[in-house]
Order: structure tokens, then C-alpha cells, then sequence
């Protein structure tokens, strides 16, 4: 039976619906969003074409039954989708909250300060150095700062990686003490990973700026029910140290 070119154009309308729906509640909720990428577009060109070939594979002639069947059609794609991101960002969740030890050491953070303290089992404080970091974003408005978490690490001499602080790009930067065993400093932010390495001189405290630009958001993946996020286009990272007294 042959499908009227009505509820092929309905069937479309509805596979759009549950994502512009969604689009109108995220500009409600958050007037500061940034406006669609092209990509988004794709994304609802593609959800019109799967109502409309589901509405002719099925041969509806009625309206209401086919604008439905196009607002069922997407929702089984957008959850698999979602589940599989959630999926990713419990697995980088829980390898990021992950700290690796220190022979014969203890770590303990002081959450109030985001400092770290390193305590031997003498329980003598040894040597510690301040790190001072600084966020320089570019082309990155209000909404993307609030959306962008910025990790810092350091890497031991063992080549063990140790949590040190997190906070959101918008936010002011902590201060840290480091161990006198670490080589470097790993920043995570977004999709973007860099490593900072120390230099051979001994430092007693240093600026850490970090700098982020972002390059816009993945809208087609937001189409398909990920969550919205900027996309980082390049991480850059600069220490300038502070040298002991001679």
C-alpha cells in the first residue's frame, strides 16, 4: 500500500520532535546557551528521514499514526547513544578519581585549601613545593567556562600519575604543594591532555598558567541525545619557577 505523501512529511515532523523539544528546554532552562551548530541541523535532517522511511517501510496512511510512529522511531537511537556516553563518562570518571600511591607515604588533601601534604611514615613533613595556577581561556564565553573542568595531576619519578585539585575553568584557580618527587604536571580539560615537565633546576614555587581555546561544541552528537559540551581545540601549558637562594 502506498504512503501518502502527508504522513511521510508528518512522520518526519515527529522524528524531529523529541529533539527540538529538547533544544527549546535547553534555551528555557539556560538563556545563556550559544546558538546551534550546523551540526545539529544534520542531526534533525537525519531523525525527519528515519520517520519519514519508517512511515513508508510501515505503508501508514494516517496522520496521527505516522507523526507517533516518527517521536517513537528516534527515542530507541537517542538511548543507545546516551547509554553509551554515560557509559564513557563513568569509566573516565572512575579512572580519574583514581591516586596512586607512594612507597612508604601517605596522601592526604586538605579539601578546604586544595592543598596536597606529603607525610613519610616518620611523620615528618618533607620539603614541599607551591605551585600557583592560572586559566588563560580564549574564545570561550560564560557557558563554555562553566562546562569545562580543569584536572591537574602530577607525575612522580616513578611514572605514577596523583591526583592534586580540580575546579571549573570559570572558577578561581587553587594553589598547590606538590611532592618533592614529582617531574611534572598533567593537565586534563575536555577532550585535550598535555604534560608540563619540570625543569633539572630545584624550585621552590611556580606559575602555572594553562591555557584553553575552545573551538565550539559537537552539536550532531547533542541531535543524538549526548549532553552538550564545549569542544577544546587546543591545550597549552607554561611554568615559570621560582628558584632557590643561592
Amino acid at each position: 500500500m502506498a504512503c501518502p505523501k502527508e504522513s511521510l512529511l508528518f512522520a518526519g515532523v515527529g522524528g524531529m520532535m523529541p529533539t527540538i523539544s529538547k533544544l527549546a528546554s535547553s534555551y528555557v532552562t539556560d538563556p545563556s546557551n550559544p546558538l546551534p551548530e550546523i551540526g545539529l541541523f544534520v542531526g534533525l535532517l537525519l531523525f525527519f528521514l528515519i520517520g519519514a522511511i519508517l512511515a513508508w517501510v510501515f505503508s501508514e496512511t494516517n496522520v496521527k499514526q505516522a507523526f507517533i510512529l516518527g517521536v517513537c522511531a528516534p527515542g530507541i537511537i537517542t538511548n543507545i547513544v546516551a547509554g553509551v556516553n554515560e557509559a564513557n563518562t563513568s569509566a573516565a570518571g572512575l579512572q580519574s578519581g583514581v591516586t596512586f600511591g607512594i612507597t612508604s607515604s601517605a596522601l592526604a588533601q586538605d579539601r578546604g585549601e586544595n592543598r596536597l601534604i606529603l607525610r613519610d611514615t616518620n611523620r615528618e613533613t618533607r620539603r614541599l613545593r607551591t605551585v600557583e595556577i592560572a586559566v588563560d581561556p580564549e574564545n570561550a564565553g560564560s557557558w563554555a567556562l562553566r562546562h569545562i573542568l580543569v584536572t591537574v595531576s602530577y607525575i612522580q619519578e616513578n611514572g605514577k600519575v596523583a591526583y592534586a585539585t580540580s575546579f571549573p575553568a570559570y572558577a578561581e584557580p587553587p594553589t598547590i604543594q606538590i611532592p618533592p618527587d614529582a617531574v611534572a604536571l598533567q593537565v586534563n580539560a575536555g577532550n585535550q591532555k598535555t604534560v608540563q615537565a619540570f625543569p633539572d633546576d630545584p624550585f621552590v614555587a611556580a606559575k602555572f598558567l594553562i591555557r584553553l581555546t575552545v573551538k565550539g561544541t559537537n552539536d550532531f552528537l547533542w541531535a543524538l541525545g549526548v549532553k552538550r559540551k564545549p569542544v577544546i581545540h587546543r591545550l597549552e601549558t607554561e611554568l615559570v619557577t621560582s628558584r632557590l637562594p643561592q
